[in-house]
């Protein structure tokens, strides 16, 4: 069979090498892997690979870790031609299906189908409740192709990125606000704010799961490690509002010294106002560390305060994605 089970570490120098080849789009270039997505790819792989004499052991034991690094590889003519990664969310009941790549002269072959259900039925067999992936809007062969497999549409969200040298000034906080650092396994917080502001649509695919956000133990050891193998420092922070008291923001993000840094954030849209200080709070953080990478950040078309100030202090909008999912 063309088609395998990727083995993890043992396969790292196959994504390194794959993904940047296969996510490059000569009719339109936008949708191409950046050369500093491509360098994080890259980082990340050596980073596991290094990695390896821990990992293994562990997944033994653990059905969290062995759940978290999971996908197919296509093989043809001797060599890998395509891939996917499907993983478990945490210890939630959602996976996901991610990096569904094919090399341009082995495509419209019906590989990357193959690759997806293979995905899918890996989810089942793992007692996955749903499944969901993002697919660039525009490559509509791709989009028909995951409507054709059962996926529904649930979300779209613009992709922003911020190149410029210099962050703004972070802005004080409106009166009756005060920001909080996280440590980096918290999830209370994080739960506390999407379950409340996430819209019932979209959570019917990718409901607010505490499981999903709890990073089990065995799990955090190798984050860790990878992260400072990698050349990354991540950080969390929130937003908490006095009356009533509730977390308003949250700041999420992954600075490196080289390739592109990436970012998460929340706002409750009834505390529109903290977006300007969410926003250049962490320019400012991320550029303390990486100076000239670029900085990205994905945020769902229901966050409309948080895009407006996103754009207000100098991100600018790469390209659309639409979020499908699937309940098994």
């Amino acid at each position: 069979m063309p088609i395998r089970t990727m083995r993890l570490p043992a396969d790292t120098d196959v994504v390194a090498n794959l993904l940047p080849a296969a996510f490059q789009y000569p009719e339109n270039p936008e949708w191409s892997l950046t050369r500093d997505e491509a360098q994080a790819i890259v980082d990340m792989m050596r980073s596991a690979k290094r990695l390896g004499f821990l990992l293994v052991p562990l997944a033994l034991v653990s059905s969290s870790l062995r759940d978290a690094f999971g996908g197919f590889i296509w093989e043809e003519d001797g060599k890998p031609v395509g891939l996917v990664n499907v993983s478990r969310l945490g210890m939630g009941g959602t996976w996901t299906i991610g990096n569904v790549a094919v090399l341009p002269a082995y495509r419209r072959r019906g590989l990357a189908r193959l690759l997806v259900e293979a995905a899918i039925a890996r989810a089942r067999e793992r007692g996955g409740k749903n499944v969901v992936l993002d697919v660039i809007a525009g490559n509509v062969p791709a989009y028909e192709l995951y409507r054709r497999l059962g996926f529904e549409h649930f979300n779209t969200s613009t992709e922003l990125e911020y190149t410029r040298a210099e962050a703004p000034q972070t802005p004080a906080l409106p009166s009756g606000y005060h920001a909080n650092r996280l440590p980096l396994f918290d999830w209370r917080q994080t739960f506390a704010l999407t379950s409340r502001i996430t819209p019932a649509p979209v959570q019917r695919f990718r409901p607010v799961d505490a499981a999903e956000l709890k990073v089990p133990l065995p799990l955090r050891i190798p984050f860790r490690l990878v992260v400072a193998l990698s050349g990354s420092h991540p950080e969390k922070a929130a937003v908490v509002a006095d009356s009533p008291r509730e977390v308003a923001g949250l700041i999420t993000y992954e600075a490196r010294r080289r390739g592109v840094n990436q970012c998460e954030l929340f706002l409750d849209p009834a505390h529109a106002a903290i977006g300007p200080y969410l926003v250049a709070r962490t320019l400012q953080s991320v550029r303390a560390v990486s100076p000239r990478g670029a900085i990205q950040v994905s945020i769902p078309t229901w966050e409309q305060p948080l895009l407006d100030a996103a754009l207000a202090v100098g991100f600018e909008q790469r390209l659309e994605m639409h979020s499908l999912g699937m309940v098994l």
